[in-house]
C-alpha cells in the first residue's frame, strides 16, 4: 500500500521518477500508512456487546444499531474448534463463537449440537 501511494504521488507530482526520490519518500509514507491502519482499526473497533441468536431458520447477530443475518442454507459448515464453535458462509465469512461465550462445556456442546443440526437439516 505504501510503495503504491508512494508511486502515484510522485509520478503525478515529480516526473521522471528516480530510485533514490522513491526510497526517501516510501520512507515517509511507510510509517503514515502503519499508522493510518491502525488507526482505522481503532476507530472502527466496536465495544458493544454482541449478541447471536441461532435457531431452525439460521442465526443473526446484533452489535450496537449494526445487524446481520444468515439462513442456514447461506452457511457452509458449522465446526466444533477447540475453544470456539465457528459458522463459515457460503461467501467465505464467519462467525468464531469462542468458548468463554458459553456458561460450561456442556452448553457449548449443545450449541454446537444444534446448530450443526440445523444446519445439516437446512433449518427444517
Amino acid at each position: 500500500m505504501a510503495a503504491f501511494i508512494t508511486f502515484i504521488v510522485l509520478g503525478v507530482s515529480a516526473p521522471p521518477l528516480s530510485f533514490r526520490q522513491f526510497g526517501a519518500s516510501y520512507v515517509i509514507v511507510l510509517p503514515l500508512v502503519i499508522a493510518g491502519m491502525a488507526l482505522r482499526t481503532q476507530l472502527l473497533f466496536k465495544n458493544d456487546e454482541r449478541v447471536l441468536t441461532v435457531g431452525p431458520s439460521g442465526w443473526s447477530t446484533r452489535i450496537g444499531s449494526q445487524s446481520g443475518a444468515r439462513s442456514w442454507a447461506e452457511v457452509a459448515a458449522v465446526h466444533d474448534a477447540k475453544d470456539a464453535v465457528v459458522i463459515v458462509g457460503t461467501n467465505g465469512n464467519g462467525l468464531i463463537i469462542p468458548s468463554r461465550a458459553f456458561s460450561n462445556a456442556a452448553a457449548k456442546r449443545q450449541f454446537f449440537k444444534d446448530a450443526h443440526g440445523w444446519h445439516v437439516s437446512g433449518g427444517v
